[in-house]
Formats: C-alpha cells, sequence, structure tokens
C-alpha cells in the first residue's frame, strides 16, 4: 500500500509538472553573465547577473521574479562587482557575498551585502583577507548566517566571522585548503567540505572555529543540503555526482546516471531529487529521481544552444536559470549569454514565437585611431578601430518583429575589459519572410594592440541578434554574421581618437551632466541599460548640459552625436 500511495503521489507530481510548461521568458542582454544560483524567498525567486563589460564601475545586476516566473524588477547594485554565492536571512532578506576586482590596481576586496525585497540596500561590508593584491584564494567560496544572526564566510583557507550588519569581526586560519561548501548543523556546529592534510574531507567546526572532527570523504562538494524528514544531508560533488551522507558524515551512496552524466545543480523535495545536468553530446538536461537515484522522469531540450546551471522549486514548480549561445566571438571563442529563467518540466524550444536571421554584414563607413598609454617602462601606442555596421536581417518567424538588439564583443581592451557594442533598434513592423537593411547608428570600436600608424589592418568582426526582454530566438545559430575589414592605421597627429575629444562630467553624477566636444554637438540621447531610449536633447554648440534629476539611481549610456561622428559614453547615477 505505503508503494502504491509512493507511485501515485510520484505520478501526480509528473502530471503537475508537465501542465505547467510554459514559454522561456529570457532577458537578453550581452554584457551580462548569470551567477549559478537562484534564491528562493517567500515564494519569490532572484539571481544575480554580472556585468561583463567593463570594470570601470563596480555593479552586479539583481533580478527578482515572481512564483510564475514573471519579471518583477532588474537593478543595478552599484556598490560591488562580482556575486560569488547568495542565500537567504534569517529575516527573508537577500545575502549576496563576493569580492570587488579593481582591475588597474589588480587588487580585491570582498564584501557582503543585504538587500530588502524590492531590490533596496539594507548594509553593504567590505573586509580584506590579504594585503598582496588579489588571490583566487581570497574569493569567498562558501558562507551562512548563524543562528544570532552573525554571518560567517569562508575563502580557501579562512573562517571569517562578521556582525549582525555584515562588519568584519575577526578571521581564522583553519588549516585546510580549498573550502568549497558549508552548512549549519542543528547543533550548532558547522559542516565543511574542504581538503585537510591534502585529503577531501568532511569537517565539523564548533563556533570558536576550531576543528572538533574530519570524516574521509571521496570529493569536495560545492553544495549541501537537508532533505527528507529525518534532516539528512545530501551534497553536490565537484566531480558532478550527489552524494548521501550518513548520520556520521560518511558516504552511504551516490549518483551514477547514465552517459557519464554531470550535475550542474539540484534541489530535493520530500524523497525526490530534480536536477540539471549535461553529458557529452547533450549539453542540457533535466531529471526528476527518488533518492535511491533510480529516475522517474528524464527529458532532454530540443535546442542544444543552451546550458542549464541553476534550479529551484517553488509551489511545485522547476524553475531554471539557463544561458544560450547567441554567437560566437572570433577572440578566444567567447559564448555571448543572457539569463532564461523558466518554469517547466523541460525547456521546450517549441514554445519560442520569434525567429531572427542576421543574412550579411558590410561595412556603411570605417575610421581608425591611434594614441599614446603609458605601459612602463615606455609610453606605447595602441589603435582602436570603429565600424559602423550595414545589416540585412530576416525574420524568420510566423509573427511581426518590431524590434531586436545588435551586439559586438571585442576581447581584450587596454582599459582591463571588453570593447562592446550594443545597439537597440525599434519600430522596425518586420513581416514573417520579409528582410529589413538597417544601418547601427554608431560605431562599434575594436582594440588593434600596438600597431605602427601608416600600416593597413585586416580585422574580423563579428556582430549578432538578440531580442530585448521578449522570448527567446528559435534558433540562435543564424544570429551571427562575421566579416573582415581592412583598417589603416592613423597616425597620432591625423586622428588621436574621437572619443578623447568628448568629455563628460561628472561620473559618477548625481544630476546634472556636462558634456563638451571639439566639434557641434547635434543631439544627446540616454539610454538605460536594457537599451531603450530614455530622454535626448538636441544641441547646436560645443557644449551641452543635461538634467538629470529625474533618473533613478543607475547605469546609463549617452549616445553623443557630433559633426565628426557619435561616441557611446558609459555613466552612473548615485
Amino acid at each position: 500500500m505505503k508503494k502504491l500511495l509512493l507511485t501515485f503521489s510520484i505520478l501526480f507530481s509528473i502530471c503537475q509538472m508537465h501542465a505547467q510548461v510554459v514559454s522561456n521568458k529570457a532577458y537578453h542582454d550581452v554584457s551580462e553573465e548569470p551567477n549559478p544560483f537562484l534564491i528562493t524567498i517567500n515564494s519569490e525567486i532572484y539571481f544575480t547577473t554580472q556585468d561583463k563589460e567593463t570594470y570601470d564601475f563596480p555593479y552586479y545586476f539583481l533580478y527578482k521574479h515572481d512564483a510564475n516566473g514573471v519579471l518583477k524588477f532588474r537593478k543595478v547594485v552599484p556598490v560591488a562587482t562580482q556575486a560569488d554565492k547568495a542565500f537567504a536571512s534569517l529575516d527573508n532578506n537577500l545575502i549576496v557575498v563576493g569580492h570587488n576586482l579593481i582591475c588597474s590596481a589588480m587588487m580585491s576586496t570582498n564584501f557582503i551585502n543585504k538587500i530588502d525585497v524590492n531590490g533596496n540596500i539594507i548594509f553593504n561590508t567590505t573586509y580584506s583577507t590579504s594585503s598582496q593584491g588579489f588571490l583566487l584564494s581570497d574569493i569567498p567560496k562558501a558562507a551562512l548566517q548563524y543562528s544570532d544572526s552573525s554571518y560567517f564566510t569562508f575563502t580557501d583557507s579562512l573562517l571569517i566571522k562578521h556582525s549582525k550588519t555584515g562588519q568584519f569581526i575577526s578571521k581564522t586560519n583553519l588549516g585546510l585548503s580549498e573550502i568549497s561548501s558549508a552548512l549549519l548543523l542543528s547543533n550548532g556546529a558547522i559542516l565543511i567540505s574542504a581538503k585537510h592534510t591534502g585529503s577531501y574531507s568532511l569537517v565539523i567546526l564548533t563556533t570558536n572555529g576550531l576543528i572538533s572532527s574530519t570524516t574521509a570523504f571521496p570529493a569536495l562538494l560545492t553544495k549541501m543540503v537537508y532533505y527528507g524528514t529525518a534532516q539528512k544531508i545530501m551534497g553536490l560533488g565537484k566531480d558532478g555526482k550527489i552524494y548521501k551522507l550518513s548520520p556520521g558524515f560518511g558516504l552511504i551512496g551516490s549518483s551514477s546516471f547514465s552517459n557519464n552524466a554531470v550535475v550542474n545543480d539540484f534541489v530535493c523535495q520530500a524523497d525526490t531529487i530534480y536536477s540539471i545536468f549535461s553529458t557529452s553530446s547533450v549539453s542540457s538536461n533535466y531529471r526528476m529521481c527518488d533518492t535511491s537515484f533510480t529516475d522517474i522522469s528524464l527529458s532532454s531540450t530540443t535546442t542544444h544552444s543552451f546550458n542549464q546551471n541553476a534550479i529551484c522549486l517553488i509551489n511545485n514548480k522547476v524553475n531554471i536559470l539557463a544561458t544560450g549561445t547567441a554567437g560566437k566571438n572570433s577572440i578566444n571563442s567567447a559564448d555571448h549569454t543572457f539569463a532564461s529563467l523558466s518554469q517547466l518540466n523541460k525547456l521546450a524550444s517549441n514554445n519560442f514565437q520569434h525567429d531572427l536571421t542576421l543574412l550579411s554584414l558590410e561595412a556603411d563607413s570605417i575610421f581608425s585611431s591611434s594614441y599614446t598609454v603609458s605601459l612602463p617602462p615606455t609610453n606605447s601606442i595602441v589603435a582602436t578601430a570603429h565600424l559602423r555596421a550595414k545589416i540585412i536581417v530576416k525574420n524568420n518567424s510566423n509573427s511581426i518583429i518590431n524590434s531586436f538588439k545588435l551586439n559586438s564583443f571585442s576581447y581584450p581592451s587596454i582599459e582591463c575589459g571588453n570593447f562592446y557594442f550594443q545597439e537597440q533598434f525599434s519600430n522596425l513592423n518586420i513581416p514573417p519572410g520579409s528582410t529589413v537593411s538597417l544601418i547601427t547608428s554608431g560605431f562599434a570600436p575594436k582594440y588593434l594592440d600596438l600597431i605602427t600608424p601608416g600600416s593597413t589592418v585586416g580585422l574580423n568582426y563579428c556582430f549578432y541578434l538578440s531580442l530585448p526582454n521578449d522570448e527567446t530566438d528559435k534558433t540562435v545559430e543564424d544570429n551571427e554574421a562575421c566579416n573582415t575589414f581592412n583598417f589603416l592605421v592613423t597616425s597620432l597627429k591625423e586622428n588621436a581618437s574621437l572619443e578623447q575629444f568628448i568629455h563628460v562630467a561628472p561620473n559618477p553624477f548625481n544630476s546634472d551632466l556636462f558634456i563638451e566636444a571639439d566639434s557641434e554637438i547635434s543631439v544627446v540621447s540616454v539610454y538605460n541599460t536594457l537599451g531603450q531610449v530614455i530622454k535626448t536633447q538636441e544641441g547646436n554648440d560645443k557644449k551641452i548640459s543635461l538634467d538629470n534629476s529625474d533618473l533613478q539611481n543607475g547605469i546609463y549610456f549617452l549616445h553623443i552625436e557630433t559633426e565628426k561622428g557619435t561616441v557611446i559614453k558609459k555613466v552612473l547615477k548615485n
């Protein structure tokens, strides 16, 4: 009878999951890369993404969705750079821990952010673990909140204690290495997965940071959770297996799925495990299994261009955070990604309605610039190429497409980040099966390295399409077009870069922005991070001022059009 009830419960659960398949909700911004965690608080879902464009201003993005996967807000958090871990606090707020990397100095500080359910920062505290510059071992690897509301964070070898408001209290070298996860036990002790004397181990710490016991274990665990009704513990190994722990924290079982499947993340509810994984042949899979690792339901996506990296459950619904390849940069073959939060039992590409194809890429106009930078022991001449692109786009879907974004990346730039271009085209009204020819309003830059002025260089540019805040493109493999263009590198006297002659101040700003150029400014447009035009202001002088007191705090892009061309400047309001 017990087995019959369990079978009925499983079948009911599967029916529920299949009944709740909905279309993917995708948020395309190529300068963002999602962090591999989903946090649930009061039946709402949170995740963060990193800014991949530049390190000029430290920030990450915070997304919030309701239980139905509907976006509630997308906010910039302009006080921290790299979010490494996140969890729900005891008072149901969001805790994000990570590190701030200042590229020019190669120095890193760690941080703790406490953020309320509306995306407002309750506190932001920073602390340093080393005076030796940027070390990967100093980045937070685990974090938790203790029962008295204080916080513990862990690097590779250190335990750092913080007050209820995140302030640094003390740090203790545990004599461990490669700390990868931590879990607060019911008796007040802390369970750590780390290396102890060179071996993978589960380590019990007292609240004073003293090691009370160690148990050998076959893998480092990147995640540990409670499951079932008896506070049993399960963990995800760095080897891609799910492990079950005994009451004494020894090994009692591990997953061994077919096709050498590597689990990316998992979550438990009662005696059912929901996981996302990949194999050598399929990059995106979803499965349900019981706690004996016997499959209940198994599915793979029909679009191979997805990678799933986090999963959570709310109200018996599965939510998956995925990234999709939307074109590849020829430099280092870097994938361009978007964050996709889905409420479904599998990623169903037949739910996608829109399908854009980038048929061709040509040059409308090009120019290059060179300038001097300080690269000790001597100054050096570097150059940048600028391309205004002419593209042809086809609507391969069965519905009208009104807008899309055109994107391009180039890595690296001398400013210690990516050269980045993005433009949104709106009010297009492209019928199904039709094509449209468009020209970018700005120039896509590309770093030329140390080039002798007067020489000609052939550069490969790649652009790709994305649908802004709508839904995933059905076939992303045809969203990209590349071409090679020849640039004559000008001398310093001929062209010292248009951007050098346009100055914006102050930056960051509170209200007014002042723009000055060496040629007449015709119009300035203010864009938000979604590519939407917030305001425009015409001018007929070399100087112009913008009153931005009505703007919310965050990142904006100024499109400054002059007689000599268009420059895009990134600014921060705080």
